[in-house]
């Protein structure tokens, strides 16, 4: 049997809350990276639902306008 002495004991509690602080902190950044990652998601689709109307604005027409409204087609899931 190990006999550990009081000043072991509290290194090992010390370890041990530094390596949960550490874990702590990778799960914030990873949650905080899946959140960025939605967000620019999100606003993509924005603006891919706002294309069409941008397109006219800007003065696109008939064969031009088609193209814009077809690759949008293509590229949402």
């Amino acid at each position: 049997m190990v006999h550990y002495t009081t000043a072991m004991i509290d290194l090992i509690v010390v370890k041990y809350r530094v390596h949960v602080l550490n874990k702590s902190t990778n799960h914030q950044t990873s949650v905080f990276c899946v959140f960025q990652l939605l967000h620019a998601q999100r606003a993509g689709l924005e603006w891919h639902e706002e294309l069409e109307t941008v397109s006219v604005q800007a003065g696109l027409k008939g064969k031009k306008l088609s193209k814009v409204c077809f690759r949008k087609a293509e590229l949402l899931p």
